[in-house]
């Protein structure tokens, strides 16, 4: 997903760029981009989320065996 972002951005830059371009001829190609550009967005959004919904599932697992091993531990020593 990201090459696809990386390319698109370069795609709208070299089409930014092409002095044998109309830039007003242009408004639907740009449209195009913005709506691909939007939803790839969106997509990436969706994944980090996830992983992030992933790696707070698994800090509060590790939170639970510290928990775990420090009662263990004064259970031990008293």
């Amino acid at each position: 997903m990201i090459r696809e972002m990386i390319q698109l951005a370069e795609d709208m830059y070299a089409r930014g760029h092409n002095p044998n371009l109309d830039p007003n001829a242009s408004a639907e190609e740009l449209k195009d981009f913005a709506v691909r550009l939007g939803h790839m967005i969106e997509d990436a959004g969706m994944i980090i989320r996830r992983y992030q919904a992933k790696v707070e599932e698994q800090a509060f697992y590790i939170r639970r065996l510290e928990n775990q091993l420090k009662e263990l531990k004064d259970d031990n020593a008293g």
